[in-house]
């Protein structure tokens, strides 16, 4: 079932790449996606937009992430090796903020182009370079998660009791997020987890539109610092899902 479920997102990564927009029009995208059967959440990413699970203790405030996505940058060593094999080059900065990129000369003009991510949806001039639209495939077990993010009673404030029978105390929530680079390259996952709790997990907690508003307000906010006339950003969109509330709210 999980293989099945895994072959047809990356065949829908590949197919949505081979048709979107018409024939010699080019320029592409990441994508991020979070799907859940059951008890099993299915990621699957390319590029560097990311996903992430996080989880919240209703009784400590505790908010961590339990899982998030790996960027497909070049210098990536099986990135990397995908891209020369392929023709063209991997160029990776010796120091500072830069990202690395993959260069490659364009058939038709010769003119050399450089491209911030080793996988992505709709770059269909470079698939021939190795940059490619499958996407990397994980699958989370959420009750597998569940049993780990479970309090043992000890680690729980003075002001819960438990009957002495029940040794773990359920409290957790779990949520998903995913988020473009505009806002990735600004702010940090655990800072967008901890900002979000209170909305997706207290009943007097901020709306989540709002609090999803200032997120994005805050990542533009500092594309404005971060570049020299503050009018260059890229693109910041998040998406935030609950996937589960505690027996113990």
């Amino acid at each position: 079932h999980d293989k099945v479920v895994k072959i047809s997102l990356e065949e829908s990564f590949v197919e949505l790449h081979d048709n979107c927009g018409p024939e010699g029009e080019h320029g592409g995208c990441t994508a991020s996606v979070i799907l859940q059967l059951g008890d099993k959440l299915f990621v699957a990413n390319t590029g560097d937009s990311q996903s992430f699970i996080c989880f919240h203790h209703s009784s400590t405030g505790a908010t961590g992430i339990a899982y998030i996505t790996q960027d497909h940058k070049p210098n990536l060593p099986e990135e990397k090796a995908r891209v020369e094999s392929m023709g063209a080059q991997v160029w990776v900065p010796r120091s500072g903020p830069a990202s690395s990129r993959v260069l490659f000369t364009d058939p038709e003009t010769g003119d050399q182009t450089a491209l911030a991510t080793s996988r992505s949806i709709g770059d269909r001039d470079v698939t021939g370079f190795g940059v490619i639209p499958n996407p990397q495939i994980d699958i989370i077990d959420i009750q597998r998660l569940l049993k780990t993010e479970t309090t043992p009673k000890s680690f729980l404030p003075s002001w819960i009791s438990t009957p002495p029978e029940e040794p773990l105390i359920d409290d957790v929530h779990i949520f998903a997020v995913s988020a473009t680079d505009g806002m990735m390259d600004i702010l940090e996952a655990k800072d967008i987890a901890k900002f979000l709790a209170p909305s997706l997990c207290r009943e007097n907690g901020e709306h989540l539109l709002a609090a999803c508003e200032k997120l994005i307000s805050t990542a533009a906010d500092g594309w404005r610092r971060a570049t020299a006339d503050g009018r260059y950003r890229d693109d910041i969109a998040i998406s935030v899902s609950k996937i589960r509330s505690p027996s113990l709210k």
